[in-house]
């Protein structure tokens, strides 16, 4: 876990051990999920990760079935919702979500 400003500080409030809230009003957010959850990468799913937007930093990860050369395929677009704080598409639970939707086209 980073360290806050002020080495006193104590952790007032916490969000599934990802989001810390220090007294000194300082916040620290963690890079890795608090929760071990494996990636279920059958090959089913093919994926890769684009820049779309390189000055605001915006990435995605695409996903499309494996058996689906040539065909025409629906586009499903999900957006994770954590208001920039917690979580991210390379978050295991959101990617084996991503691979379950996506292996059903």
């Amino acid at each position: 876990m980073s360290t806050t400003s002020n080495s006193k500080a104590t952790v007032v409030d916490e969000c599934r051990g990802v989001l810390h809230v220090y007294s000194d009003g300082s916040i620290v957010r963690s890079s890795s999920s608090s929760f071990n959850v494996p990636v279920h990468d059958d090959g089913t799913v093919l994926w890769k990760d684009v820049v779309f937007d390189p000055a605001h930093d915006l990435l995605l990860r695409l996903c499309k079935p494996a058996h689906s050369a040539g065909s025409k395929l629906p586009v499903v677009y999900f957006f994770h919702g954590g208001g920039f704080c917690i979580g991210s598409r390379t978050w295991p639970n959101w990617q084996n979500y991503c691979f379950r939707l996506s292996s059903q086209l």
